[in-house]
This record gives structure tokens, C-alpha cells and sequence, in this order.
């Protein structure tokens, strides 16, 4: 069953959120040419994919309209702004060892691999790593979350600090 939506509901089902690659491509002209794919031959995907319209439509009409900021304002804004969450924590059956405060690096492994973020471990769990450290203007303590996927963890070592 295709879920409904009302005008005040905006979290997004995974059935419904699977429907935006028919969306965008309905929208691209000619990339479904009539004669193979059309609403006369799939009545239902061509329904659900106006339903998911609509809640679009509603979603964007609802909400705030977006606020262009200068770098500057956005730093101010970033800076001000109370951590999301309390307290986090370090899951302790990581293979990894580590342990809440230890000094780490992080970087990907992919590209911009010749920077590592460095800062002290606030939270680890199998999807992410949080790292606390100094931001460049004022000082103030910010967290840099980055996925496991991808990215490496290794203990922050002596000359690695030399280096930054």
C-alpha cells in the first residue's frame, strides 16, 4: 500500500522516499519516451508518483523559506549554536579500543586524504565518529562528525601533532 500524506506530515516513509528517481525522471523531457512507459500503461506508478508531488508542493509551501548567509554570519551562527546532542557516548565493544577523550585523527580514504582532522574523541559508534576540537575563529569547542565508511581513525600520535 502507497502511504497518504496529510499537509502537516512530512516524514517521509522509505516506500515514498523510493518514488523521487520516477519523479525527477517524469520531469526530464524525453527520458520517458510515451511509447514505452506512460500513465496509460502504469496507472499506479503515474498515481503515486503525483501523490509524492503534492506532498512535495505541501512540504515546500509549509516551510520556512531559506536564509542566505555570508560566511562570516554563518561562522557567528555556528559558534552560538548549542550542541544537538547532551551527552554522547563511545561504544566500548568497538574493535578499535577507544576510549571517550582519547586524542584522534580523522581522514578519508578516498581523497583529501592529506588532511586529518584532529580532536578529542566525544562519541564512536559503528555509523560515526565525533571528534571535538578548537574551531579556527574564536576558539570555541565544535564536534566533526564523520561516517565510518570511508574515512580512517587512528590515535593521534606525537609527530602527527608536530605536523599540524
Amino acid at each position: 500500500m502507497v502511504p497518504r500524506f496529510s499537509r502537516t506530515e512530512f516524514r517521509l516513509p522509505n516506500a515514498t522516499i523510493a518514488v523521487w528517481p520516477f519523479h525527477w525522471l517524469a520531469e526530464l523531457k524525453g527520458a520517458l519516451p510515451s511509447e514505452v512507459i506512460s500513465e496509460t500503461q502504469f496507472p499506479k506508478v503515474f498515481s503515486w508518483i503525483g501523490r509524492f508531488r503534492k506532498a512535495v508542493s505541501a512540504a515546500k509551501s509549509q516551510a520556512p523559506k531559506p536564509v542566505r548567509l555570508k560566511g562570516a554570519d554563518a561562522v557567528k551562527q555556528i559558534l552560538a549554536a548549542e550542541f544537538a546532542e547532551a551527552e554522547e557516548s563511545v561504544d566500548q565493544s568497538d574493535p578499535l579500543g577507544l576510549s571517550k577523550g582519547e586524542e584522534l585523527q580523522v581522514w578519508p580514504i578516498d581523497s583529501g586524504f592529506k588532511h586529518k582532522d584532529r580532536g578529542r574523541l566525544v562519541s564512536l559508534t559503528s555509523k560515526e565518529v565525533v571528534i571535538a576540537k578548537p574551531s579556527k575563529v574564536g576558539g570555541k569547542e565544535i564536534h566533526v562528525r564523520t561516517p565510518r565508511h570511508g574515512f580512517r581513525i587512528a590515535r593521534a600520535t606525537a609527530d602527527a601533532a608536530a605536523k599540524l
